[in-house]
């Protein structure tokens, strides 16, 4: 028996089931194409208005040629309320065995491969080559896997262009890593080799400049839906030299970073924390040292979590963030109120610490605040707010070098800001030991606290009298100088008193 028909008709029918899956599968790209499109242009939409921007960015399809193997999309891209569009240029291969992936490595099955560039056709084009040359402006190579899952390596490329006497030198921009398709889990990297821009003055040519970036995002679907992981971005040599062409308000600034983020706390809370570091902070020859902003929030109710992230998902898809005017119209929409009280249910506690480091010392300003679940969710009352506490620490030789450097790049010479500084920091301090505001630590220090916790106020070991401290909080509102609230205090408040008006009796 021969097997050579039965082996062409085995091969005839794989043939037939690719092409009829390739098809399939192209129908079924171009609706995820337009869908997320649709929600891309509502979401943006709907951030900018949320930041008083009525002329967000846009995305929209302006072709679509669907073959049985590949398709080919244009995009315009642009802002709203202008008429210039950038055309981008997409070339999808269907899977599910996308061919333009295999010479990118990607040998697995995929629902499709697409390469996205600008289109050549776009008058723009011509433009942009004054700056690219013949290099790719823009290049996207982005894989849609069966699973939900997207791999990703998107790019700009670097370019040095003169126009207007103006100078801008650009290393580029790249992107790459895998996503989820909902957006909860990333494991991306990208970043850039510099930027710099040089604009022609009067003496000094303006310079803003900075070097390496670097980004990083990990994170994972867990509980609750929420992601949970760590991100970070770095941007190293900040410069902005020759402001009005003054090279003594050159600001430098060695290194920021940010890092961020989110985890599981037992079962049902999550804990985030964000740090912001500043680096090297130079302006003119004035060496300002280094800022560090740590803000923790523990044990947010993953449940309140959850349905406060599905309510914002929800109102941003509706577009119905897009005419907010003030944006505590948000309380009234339906599941955000209720959500945000439910954040309490696991007493979620606010840590923030301010660091701030000189080549003299080092001042800090720490602040919890403790809360409480509420006894009635549908009423919060004061019970929520359980405890705050913040504490200052100054470092004398710290704050006396700072305040000389600000006096110089006021116009000071050295020698009047040291004297200055002299004759009043140390008095100034001085004072507020002597007011109770601060008090002196063995270490040389000048430490201050104040703790308000149910419905009492501490300021440094001395109890507020309770009738004084809504005059304290007037007080401080209107900027009026404060006296010495010690109980011992109370009978040096008779300025405040109001004398009882004196009533002449009525003649008979």
């Amino acid at each position: 028996m021969k097997k050579t028909p039965i082996a062409i008709a085995v091969v005839g029918v794989l043939a037939v089931a690719y092409v009829g899956s390739s098809w399939y599968i192209g129908t079924k790209i171009e609706k995820m194409v337009d869908t997320q499109i649709t929600r891309l242009n509502t979401r943006l939409a709907s951030e900018f208005a949320l930041n008083g921007i009525d002329s967000p960015p846009y995305i929209e399809k302006a072709s679509y040629e669907r073959g049985i193997f590949s398709s080919e999309a244009r995009y315009l891209v642009g802002i709203r309320g202008q008429e210039e569009t950038l055309t981008l240029h997409d070339a999808i291969s269907h899977g599910p065995l996308p061919w333009a992936a295999l010479s990118h490595g990607m040998f697995a099955p995929a629902l499709a491969f697409s390469q996205t560039t600008v289109d050549t056709n776009d008058p723009k084009a011509t433009k942009l080559k004054t700056y690219f040359g013949d290099k790719e402006p823009f290049i996207g190579y982005t894989r849609i896997g069966f699973g939900d899952s997207i791999t990703f390596d998107w790019s700009i490329s670097p370019f040095k262009h003169t126009a207007d006497d103006v100078t801008i030198d650009f290393a580029g921009l790249s992107l790459a890593g895998t996503a989820s398709t909902d957006g909860q889990e990333w494991d991306a990297k990208g970043g850039s080799a510099g930027l710099k821009v040089v604009a022609p003055q009067e003496a000094n040519p303006f310079q803003l400049a900075f070097g390496k970036m670097d980004f990083t995002a990990k994170t994972q679907r867990s509980a609750f839906e929420i992601g949970v992981g760590e991100s970070s971005l770095s941007v190293d040599g900040i410069a902005i030299e020759n402001i009005d062409g003054d090279t003594d308000r050159n600001i430098l600034v060695k290194r920021i970073e940010v890092k961020s983020g989110v985890a599981l706390e037992g079962k049902n809370a999550f804990n985030a924390n964000a740090i912001y570091t500043v680096n090297g902070i130079t302006v003119g020859q004035q060496q300002f040292g280094d800022v560090v902003l740590d803000a923790r929030i523990n044990r947010l109710d993953g449940a309140a979590l959850q349905g406060l992230s599905k309510t914002y998902e929800e109102l941003m898809d509706s577009g119905k963030l897009r005419n907010i005017t003030d944006p505590a119209e948000i309380l009234s929409m339906p599941g955000v109120q209720e959500n945000l009280i439910g954040l309490l249910k696991q007493a979620p506690q606010l840590l923030v610490t301010l660091n701030a480091t000189n080549a003299a010392g080092q001042s800090a300003i720490e602040l919890a605040v403790d809360t409480a679940a509420p006894a009635n969710p549908a009423r919060p009352g004061p019970e929520i707010l359980q405890r705050i506490h913040a504490t200052l620490t100054l470092d004398k030789n710290m704050v006396a070098d700072a305040y000389q450097r600000f006096l110089v790049l006021d116009g000071a010479s050295p020698e009047a800001a040291k004297q200055t500084v002299d004759e009043t920091l140390p008095a100034t301090l001085e004072s507020l030991v002597e007011e109770g505001a601060l008090s002196l630590a063995d270490n040389g220090k000048y430490t201050g606290y104040v703790t308000f916790e149910k419905g009492s106020l501490v300021i440094n070991g001395e109890e507020v009298p309770p009738f004084m401290i809504p005059l304290l909080l007037g007080m401080l509102a209107s900027g009026i100088d404060t006296p010495d609230f010690s109980q011992n205090s109370a009978p040096e408040l008779e300025e405040f008193r109001f004398e009882e008006e004196q009533v002449e009796p009525a003649q008979p």
